[in-house]
């Protein structure tokens, strides 16, 4: 779980990549959607995006979220369902 709110840390960068080096499966779920403007959210999304994808050409899945306004909610238990 990432704050959308901030750029790409260097230490989550640091777990990401232990994690896939182990061969363990992750998804990122960006959270705190709701505290940035609509435009403002989509532009950090896709800062983090081109971050990761500078680094592995390739991302996991990625989900935007809000525990405030659920948004994302249905799509992140959708995807949980189909791993578990």
């Amino acid at each position: 779980m990432i704050d959308l709110r901030h750029e790409a840390q260097k230490i989550d960068i640091e777990f990401m990549e232990r994690l896939l080096k182990d061969g363990i499966p992750m998804a990122i779920v960006f959270t705190k959607a709701d505290k940035l403007k609509d435009q403002a959210a989509v532009k950090a999304f896709e800062q983090y995006e081109s971050v990761l994808k500078s680094k592995w050409g390739d991302t996991p899945n990625l989900f935007i979220s809000s525990a405030e306004s659920q948004l994302g909610k249905d799509r992140l238990l959708q995807f949980i369902s189909t791993i578990v």
